[in-house]
């Protein structure tokens, strides 16, 4: 696979594009929806250009090691996922490190699960950071409803929804896990 190349995952409702280049969600269409915002023509694309969405960073001890540069191979450059789901796994190998990634689609739903292994970290293990930023492009003729929907929304015991409006600007808010999961919310 040649570096950064796209590896795209569709289904009757999306067409998922990710990169090679640290395995991550580069593109999101949802295709059931158009999109209203000025100059947009066709479905909704929800990420921004350089979005963060889905970069990943593996923390061992003090050093955190973003892996967006990583070469990822994938198990295959598309995927069409059929009445019974599927995956795409990714493979990523640095010295003595290895990362096996596995995304599960289901045909008929926008959520899709990740499950990841790593080897060769030692005894102390690692800790994985997920990005979830910078946000997602306005798809909404008023930009202002879209942007009053945005939120995040995190499963532990109950789901909880933390609407971004309510904070203050520049204000950190730590929320304490584990998750079952965790999404951004839009009006979509």
């Amino acid at each position: 696979v040649a570096a950064d190349a796209p590896v795209v995952v569709e289904s009757p409702i999306y067409r998922y594009t990710f990169s090679t280049r640290g395995a991550h969600l580069s593109a999101a269409r949802l295709l059931a929806y158009r999109s209203f915002a000025a100059g947009d023509t066709g479905a909704a694309q929800l990420l921004p250009d350089e979005s963060e969405f889905m970069t990943y960073g593996l923390v061992v001890g003090t050093d955190t090691v973003p892996l967006a540069d990583w070469a990822f191979a994938p198990s295959s450059d598309t995927v069409m996922v059929g009445a019974q789901g599927a995956e795409l796994s990714w493979t990523a190998q640095r010295g003595g490190v290895g990362i096996r990634l596995v995304y599960r689609f289901a045909p008929d739903e926008y959520l899709f699960h990740v499950r990841g292994e790593i080897t060769g970290l030692g005894s102390a293990g690692g800790l994985v950071l997920v990005g979830l930023g910078p946000g997602m492009r306005t798809v909404e003729a008023d930009s202002s409803l879209d942007i009053r929907a945005r939120g995040i929304v995190t499963k532990a015991a109950k789901t909880e929804n933390l609407s971004f409006s309510s904070l203050d600007s520049g204000e950190v808010r730590v929320l304490s896990g584990p998750f079952e999961w965790v999404a951004l919310k839009s009006k979509y």
